[in-house]
This record gives structure tokens, C-alpha cells and sequence, in this order.
């Protein structure tokens, strides 16, 4: 696999937070995305990981006002799946020496109204904050009771699976002081490569610390677009936790 970039971030902009947006498909809503952060956290930079979208979502950041100032973008040479987009963005994050280094949707679900709550969280380099929906003053807008369900049935699994009390391990919206980050990749077993890679890495960081720090957030579901979700993902995510708690047993 092979990616193109430009990009010119962290110890060259000078800027200690990076926000990784991996997108696919999102040519409608990665623009307000990036409007919404910028004007919540105007002192961060944004990567946009894009895995060759189809849709041009790559000629719209590359459109954005803001690009090449503190927007840049990564567009990789094919799909492989978020956790590879993420582990590409988080990569290039640490070795341009960013301090906090933020995981968010590019669909609109995650408010750039709920970052500086976050941020403000994560007071070490060895800290991780998720933004959880299934905390007191969390929230969900727009779901329908079967998608709640689902979701909080699919964290009650891995929070049993796995005996890990953190309350919303599939979030997508955290937090990693570099530290942190760079130890859970370093010991991350690679097993999931969609959305089951929130929990594997949730989970991995929670092991060797303990702590996750909880920060209720309010999620919208996507405005436009078409969720990435399906039957085959949450199949790897369900296999993937009891190979993670067998995983846990052998190491313990």
C-alpha cells in the first residue's frame, strides 16, 4: 500500500494537538466537519486520512480555505480499513511530535462543541479520554431504538467479555496523550481492522493503566452520507473481543 501526502504538520506549524478525521465517502459532510472543529479548537491541526473515495473526498479538503493551513490531508493508495487508516494517521502523529492526538468522525457525528471538555481531560501524555455516550449528560440525537440498542448491547458485550469497566468502548471520539498512544500501539495485537479497533485499543490502554478518563459527549447521527456499519464489521467485533480476552488470559 502506498500513500500520497503533502503533509507539513506538528513540530513545522508548531501546534501540540492533531485531529485524525479517516474518511471514505464523505464529500458531503467533511467540509462542515472541519468548519466545526476549526471554530471550537482554532489552535489545532487536522489530518484527513482518506482511503481513495470515489466521491472526490479528497478534492474537497484539498478545496477547503483552510488547506495547508493546518489542514493536510493523507490519501492512501486503497482501502484497508479504518484501523489501518488509523494507524497510519496516528503514526505520522507522533513522529511529528504532537502531545494530544484526537480520533473523530468526518460525518458530523462528533460536535466540535464537545472538544475542549475532552482536551481539558487529558492532563498527562499517558492519559486516554473517550467521549462517551452512555454516561450521565451523555446523549444520542436522531438514533432509532433498534440502532440504541444495538450499540449499547454491542458495549455490554465487551465490557463482560472483556471485564472492562470503561462505558462506552466503541466510541470513536477520544483523546490520546502521546504517551498513551504510542504504548497501546506498540502492544495492540492488530486483531480487528474495522470498528472493533476502538475497543481493541480502549481496551489495551485500560489493561496496562487502569484508567480511562469518561467524558460525557452527544452524538448526531450523520446528517449525510451512508454509515459505514454493517453485519459483516460487527461479526469481526464480536470474534475479535473473545480473541482479545483470550489474548488477556495468555498474557496474564
Amino acid at each position: 500500500m502506498e500513500s500520497q501526502s503533502d503533509v507539513r504538520i506538528g513540530e513545522e506549524t508548531g501546534q501540540q494537538t492533531v485531529i485524525l478525521l479517516p474518511t471514505f465517502n464523505e464529500s458531503e459532510a467533511v467540509s462542515r466537519t472541519i468548519d466545526d472543529i476549526f471554530a471550537h479548537l482554532s489552535t489545532a491541526d487536522i489530518l484527513v486520512i482518506d482511503d481513495s473515495s470515489p466521491d472526490g473526498t479528497a478534492n474537497v479538503v484539498k478545496d477547503h480555505v483552510r488547506f495547508g493551513e493546518g489542514l493536510e490531508l493523507v490519501s492512501r493508495g486503497e482501502r484497508t480499513g479504518l484501523a489501518d487508516a488509523y494507524r497510519e494517521g496516528m503514526a505520522r502523529a507522533l513522529a511529528a511530535g504532537y502531545q494530544r492526538i484526537v480520533q473523530m468522525d468526518a460525518d458530523g457525528s462528533h460536535r466540535g462543541a464537545d472538544l475542549l471538555a475532552l482536551m481539558k481531560a487529558c492532563s498527562t501524555d499517558d492519559t486516554l479520554v473517550v467521549g462517551s455516550r452512555w454516561i450521565p449528560s451523555g446523549r444520542i440525537e436522531n438514533w432509532s431504538f433498534s440502532r440504541r440498542l444495538l450499540s449499547k448491547g454491542g458495549n455490554y458485550y465487551a465490557q463482560m467479555v472483556l471485564s472492562c469497566d470503561v462505558p462506552d468502548l466503541t466510541s470513536g471520539f477520544r483523546v490520546w496523550g502521546s504517551e498513551a498512544l504510542s504504548r497501546a500501539l506498540a502492544t495492540e495485537a492488530k486483531i480487528m481492522t474495522g470498528y472493533g479497533f476502538q475497543i481493541e485499543m480502549a481496551w489495551t490502554h485500560w489493561r496496562r493503566t487502569g484508567e480511562v478518563q469518561n467524558v460525557p459527549i452527544c452524538f448526531v447521527e450523520r446528517a449525510a452520507g451512508k454509515s459505514k456499519m454493517s453485519l459483516g464489521i460487527a461479526w469481526e467485533a464480536a470474534r475479535g473481543i473473545i480473541a482479545l480476552r483470550l489474548r488477556g488470559y495468555r498474557g496474564n
